[in-house]
This record gives C-alpha cells, sequence and structure tokens, in this order.
C-alpha cells in the first residue's frame, strides 16, 4: 500500500515580530505564505516578500472582525493537515484550490457555514 500525504502547510515558522506585532507565519506549498497576526490574515509571495518595504510578494490581507481576532500572543496554530489548519482558541482554516477560507470552528469548515474570512490564492 503507498500512501500519500499531500501536506499543504510545508513549515511553521518561529513567531516574531513585524510593525510592533506578533506575527506566525506558516509556509505553504508552492512557496507561499500564509502570515497570522493579532487582527488580519496576509499573504506572500515567499518569505522573503513579508520583509520588502515596497510591498513587492505582498498578496493580499484580510481583517479579522472585531469577534474573531486571536487571543494573546503566538503560536496560534494548534494542529495542521493536508489543507485544514486547526486554531488553539477553535478556529479552522481550509486551503482550497481558490483560496484561504477562516471559519469559526471545526464543524462550520466542513459544512462551509459562518465564513469568517476568505484570501483568494493566485
Amino acid at each position: 500500500m503507498i500512501l500519500n500525504r499531500s501536506e499543504l502547510v510545508e513549515a511553521i515558522l518561529p513567531p516574531r515580530k513585524k510593525a510592533n506585532q506578533w506575527i506566525e507565519c506558516l509556509q505553504l506549498k508552492g512557496g507561499l505564505v500564509l502570515a497570522l497576526s493579532q487582527k488580519n490574515l496576509a499573504l506572500y509571495q515567499s518569505l522573503e516578500s513579508i520583509d520588502d518595504p515596497l510591498g513587492h510578494g505582498f498578496l493580499g490581507l484580510e481583517d479579522l472582525p472585531t469577534a474573531h481576532i486571536f487571543d494573546g500572543e503566538p503560536p496560534w496554530v494548534d494542529r495542521y493537515q493536508a489543507g485544514f489548519i486547526g486554531f488553539k482558541d477553535g478556529k479552522a482554516l481550509l486551503i482550497t484550490p481558490k483560496g484561504l477560507r477562516l471559519y469559526p470552528d471545526k464543524l462550520s469548515a466542513l459544512q462551509n457555514q459562518a465564513l469568517i474570512c476568505e484570501l483568494a490564492l493566485p
């Protein structure tokens, strides 16, 4: 039997500060980087793009509604498998062919209900 795990998250990088706020970066398959801050999700073309002062490689940003901001300091990610990312506060993010979709919990994600925000993939 051949097992094929299609992990879409290649690595979770150590939390760091950027512009006086904590960010947690997830290296996605293909080189894209999802940067999580307490109040938003951002997508970059590469890890180097995050620090580009001119914004080269910046692909998108979604602000989280106040009711759904991440609590405290990172790490916020609890687990990931294939195209699913689970957060310590119960939120869930699905990586789909069209984008990254954040939901308030795993059940909502599985039922495609109560979408919090979405970032389109290039």
